[in-house]
């Protein structure tokens, strides 16, 4: 089994992170990528099925690792207003793409699976709401 070069891994994981197609740097076709996500990270499987090259990596093996830290408060306000302002927003630790979920209607939660941050905003019409029923 042969595996990609360390450079090619990153060049990959910074496109599956951000794109989630990946041309493999031998042939070009589309790699298969899946996902495994748990509580200390992730698990992913890459592998190209036409010349059959391979990888796993993890949460503790990605080349950014060194990258990895918790979001500054500043940093959690400005994916607040990208969001609102209907942008995509990227990771300022590892660059990688900001899944944005509701977990009720007044709750959306900004999520990083590489490098594991994590930051709930108060929906703002709830707080508007909120300032609203307290002035």
């Amino acid at each position: 089994m042969s595996s990609f070069s360390g450079g090619e891994l990153e060049l990959l994981l910074d496109a599956y992170w951000n794109h989630q197609v990946i041309p493999c740097p031998n042939d070009g076709a589309e790699i298969f990528a899946q996902l495994h996500s748990h509580l200390t990270g992730y698990l992913l499987i890459l592998g190209c099925p036409r010349c059959g090259v391979k990888a796993q990596v993890t949460h503790f093996s990605d080349p950014k690792r060194s990258v990895f830290r918790k979001w500054t408060r500043p940093e959690k306000d400005a994916m607040e207003l990208i969001h609102r302002g209907g942008g995509s927003i990227h990771c300022p630790a590892c660059g990688a793409r900001v899944n944005c979920r509701n977990s009720c209607q007044e709750l959306n939660i900004f999520e990083c699976r590489r490098c594991a941050n994590e930051h709930e905003m108060m929906s703002f019409e709830s707080k508007q709401a909120g300032s609203r029923r307290f002035a």
